[in-house]
């Protein structure tokens, strides 16, 4: 299997992972946790809010540390906040856990665009077509699954399926080739940190359009 192949393994478990529970969320903060619409902004809040500032320092931190050590970390922690989901009961506990999970998601997508990047090609119309079509279906198909599910079996049934994909992609980055041990790594390193940079953030800002 090529490394873009897992790549859009991986975007796949993530994007229906991260789908199939939204209207879940909604739903319970709604109608199990009865939250004032102040609080539900909040909560809003605190799921936008980290993948909205984070890019910055996680360029920085990409280059600093090891990224396939730091993609397993974000996928454990996201995966972990997202069984908590299980438990939770009250509104300070949810805003918490939702805002951890949101900080790990946030790494998600530059670490996948350095991937792509890493290939040593270029990002080709194939793979474009494919993460649009994975994408697209992801947000019509996986929330509409949840719905259904959380109707007969409730919102934490959703949270637990949700929780069980994050299992799923966290296995397969665990056997996604470090970034850092590609031919194609070492001869970006003589690429000025400019340049780099530069190609990282285009890099991201075409995943997060596709993702979301």
């Amino acid at each position: 299997m090529t490394k873009k192949k897992l790549l859009l393994i991986i975007v796949f478990f993530s994007a229906v992972s991260t789908w199939l529970d939204f209207i879940s969320v909604l739903t319970y903060i709604g109608y199990e946790l009865k939250l004032t619409p102040i609080e539900i902004a909040i909560i809003t809040i605190a799921i936008l809010i980290p993948q909205s500032i984070l890019s910055p320092f996680i360029i920085k931190i990409l280059k600093k540390y090891n990224t396939k050590k730091i993609l397993v970390t974000s996928s454990i922690v996201r995966t972990a906040c997202t069984f908590s989901l299980l438990w939770v009961s009250s509104m300070e506990d949810l805003v918490a856990i939702l805002f951890i999970r949101s900080c790990a998601v946030a790494f998600f997508q530059p670490i996948v665009a350095k991937y792509a990047k890493s290939t040593g090609e270029n990002i080709g119309s194939e793979f474009v077509s494919s993460l649009n079509l994975i994408n697209t279906v992801s947000k019509i198909a996986a929330p509409a699954i949840g719905g259904i599910i959380s109707v007969y079996l409730g919102e934490k049934s959703v949270f637990l399926i949700s929780a069980l994909l994050g299992v799923v992609y966290t296995i397969l980055v665990i056997y996604q080739p470090d970034v850092s041990n590609t031919k194609n790594s070492r001869n970006q390193t003589s690429e000025k940190p400019e340049s780099t940079a530069m190609n990282i953030k285009k890099s991201i800002i075409f995943m997060a359009v596709s993702i979301f």
